[in-house]
């Protein structure tokens, strides 16, 4: 769960304190407007972590009481293709959830041409690809208008499997 943060600017003092605390120990999307002494912020990488509000020495920031989630997808461990999962949804609200996790069983399906085998949900995602994923996965649910879903997700080789093209130098190879 994340929390999105409110902003109120007629309580903002001007002193940069929440700004700092961004700086510090967040995302960094937090400044202040010399013109205006008033914060700007930077909606596109906010993670709702609550810094600002606990620095703000005056209040100007809340946290807004409705609960928001974030879905991190196709990641993956073990030995043979280990990767890191990519952000599908941020400021998802409860019911976006359950619509999504709703869908699971009919993509699962779709993918294995209802066959009864197991494979992990980021092997399902790649042998459909990210666009019918997000097609089937989404399909009915109302998305709450903070939503945020991913236009597209790509893994970087080096993500996708592990070291698999990397091959130690031959005896008689000579660099």
């Amino acid at each position: 769960g994340v929390s999105k943060i409110d902003y109120h600017p007629e309580r903002c003092i001007g002193c940069g304190a929440c700004a700092r605390a961004c700086e510090h120990g967040a995302t960094r999307v937090l400044s202040l407007n010399q013109d205006t002494g008033k914060i700007v912020k930077d909606p596109c990488c906010c993670v709702g972590c609550g810094e600002c509000v606990k620095a703000c020495p005056a209040g100007a920031w809340t946290r807004n009481p409705k609960q928001f989630y974030t879905v991190i997808l196709g990641g993956r461990t073990g030995r043979q293709t280990p990767r890191t999962g990519k952000m599908f949804l941020n400021w998802a609200t409860e019911d976006v959830i359950a619509g999504v996790l709703g869908n699971w069983q009919k993509f699962s399906a779709w993918v294995m041409d209802y066959k009864p085998e197991y494979l992990h949900g980021g092997h399902l995602i790649d042998r459909a690809g990210y666009k019918k994923f997000k097609e089937i996965i989404l399909e009915g649910v109302e998305l709450n208008p903070e939503c945020l879903v991913a236009e597209d997700i790509f893994w970087h080789e080096t993500e996708y499997r592990s070291n698999f093209n990397v091959k130690p130098l031959s005896a008689h190879h000579t660099a």
